[in-house]
């Protein structure tokens, strides 16, 4: 949410930063599957494996959440909230990391072909879980207790990390804080009048 207060001096807009919150939490979560994660590898017990998987999925999908968050902010501040990018439905998550890093920059995201495979699996994890479509697999395990571990919650925190520095050194400017501080906060913004 936006607050804005005026006077005849000057405007004051804040909002709370909810995308490092997002970030903040997807790492406390890929940091708890991982102790899991090691708790079920000595007692193989059934209920340890799904802790480990209950809070990797939750690392994965707020991992995505904070880089359509972090996406539409950069969109929103750089290209103004008329961007005709929003307006296209059918981008999708990948044309859209794609469509406004190029029109901020003038690079392509897509260059780091790793960083760019990475995030399209990211993707592709997400959407699996999102729209989640029960099936039986072949086999003793399914692909829920292959894909929804906590290798793969680090995986999605760490991508989630690099896609958000990729942008911002094509872009020539400095990562926001809380990657480091995964302090949330508000952010602030004063536009002068001309009476001061």
């Amino acid at each position: 949410m936006v607050n804005v207060m005026r006077d005849s001096r000057a405007e004051v807009s804040s909002r709370y930063r909810l995308e490092a919150i997002m970030f903040r939490l997807a790492r406390e979560h890929a940091d708890k599957a991982e102790e899991w994660a090691k708790k079920y590898s000595k007692s193989h017990e059934r209920s340890d494996l799904e802790k480990e998987m209950e809070h990797s999925l939750q690392a994965i999908i707020l991992s995505h959440a904070f880089l359509e968050a972090y996406i539409n902010l950069i969109e929103r501040k750089r290209l103004g909230k008329n961007s005709s990018i929003s307006q296209t439905t059918e981008l999708g998550f990948m044309g859209k990391w794609s469509r406004v890093v190029e029109a901020v920059t003038g690079k392509s995201l897509k260059n780091d072909c790793s960083l760019w495979k990475r995030l399209g699996e990211l993707n592709d994890l997400r959407s699996k879980i999102i729209h989640y479509r029960p099936k039986f697999s072949e086999g003793v395990k399914s692909w829920e207790e292959k894909e929804i571990r906590s290798e793969n919650a680090r995986v999605a925190v760490l991508v989630a990390e690099l896609v958000v520095r990729k942008f911002h050194e094509l872009d020539g400017s400095n990562p926001p804080d809380f990657l480091e501080t995964l302090k949330a906060g508000k952010d602030y913004r004063v536009v002068l009048g001309e009476k001061i």
